[in-house]
């Protein structure tokens, strides 16, 4: 891709200097992408070939392709600490066009802080209770799956123009006081405020399914649906539970299932600035 860059600035007679002039960037900028020390995005692909004066539609998509293939994050280092259809879904999440996330218990992972993600993971492994000997190993087990968060969160954020992602959270996540357990009430202050700015970005939607719309489809658990571009295929389906994870792409009548109901709970969601002044002060004003 890097190669291929440079070629096609170099076919074009533009210097470094000139593109970085052009397109209102730094040279060090355009150098980095060039040398592939960052990950490109969309947005900056499409006017790079645009001052190449590539215009066929075939080769723009195939380099757009490439791009975000090489945007995917490596997440294989972390088999030993997640199950394999984790690390099956954590593949194609960063190949997605459309991700559609619905949440029943916590905040989802690319949308939480560290701290958020530190207070929940050591609650679920139960730290607190373990024999002082065993703590370093869970902690340390913990902060990697942690990292992994930030990293998905990162890559999300990155392709704001490459990809939609929807969340929806139950309202009892947002009430659910994070912190309180180790003196930190602070804590979930700031995840709703981490909340509210990422609602911000153009391409994330968090809505919120609110406690007065009573019985629905969500009840059964948290599932995400990844839709797919060519050539892979077919969405993914992917669930967790305490009995374990799911992940399939090879039963498109129960991702269809799935997708309607992510439907049905949009339809009864609210945007979470409308749920704000219910939650109290613990929410940005």
């Amino acid at each position: 891709m890097t190669r291929r860059l440079r070629h096609l600035r170099a076919e074009s007679g533009l210097t470094q200097t000139d593109v970085a002039n052009r397109l209102d960037w730094s040279q060090s900028k355009v150098n980095r992408i060039e040398l592939g020390e960052v990950a490109i995005t969309r947005t900056d692909l499409s006017a790079l070939l645009e001052i190449y004066g590539v215009a066929e539609p075939e080769t723009i998509a195939e380099l757009l392709a490439i791009a975000k293939t090489a945007r995917q994050q490596n997440f294989t280092q972390h088999r030993d600490i997640f199950a394999k259809e984790f690390l099956h879904f954590l593949e194609f999440e960063g190949l997605a066009n459309h991700i559609k996330h619905y949440e029943s218990n916590v905040v989802p992972g690319p949308l939480q802080t560290e701290e958020y993600a530190r207070a929940t993971l050591r609650a679920v492994r139960m730290v607190d209770y373990l024999p002082a000997r065993d703590r370093p190993e869970v902690d340390d087990l913990i902060e990697r799956k942690i990292r992994v968060r930030m990293e998905r969160k990162r890559l999300l954020l990155q392709e704001s123009d490459a990809v939609k992602a929807e969340f929806i959270l139950n309202e009892g996540i947002l009430r659910l006081a994070v912190g309180a357990e180790s003196g930190q009430p602070e804590l979930m202050t700031r995840q709703l405020q981490h909340l509210a700015e990422l609602a911000e970005v153009p391409n994330v939607d968090v809505r919120v399914l609110p406690s007065s719309a009573g019985a629905h489809p969500g009840l059964q658990g948290g599932f995400v649906v990844l839709e797919l571009p060519e050539p892979y295929g077919d969405s993914l389906l992917y669930m967790e539970n305490s009995a374990g994870e799911l992940s399939t792409r090879d039963q498109p009548d129960k991702v269809d299932l799935f997708v309607k109901v992510f439907d049905q709970l949009r339809a009864r969601a609210v945007a979470l600035a409308d749920l704000e002044p219910q939650l109290g002060n613990r929410t940005v004003d």
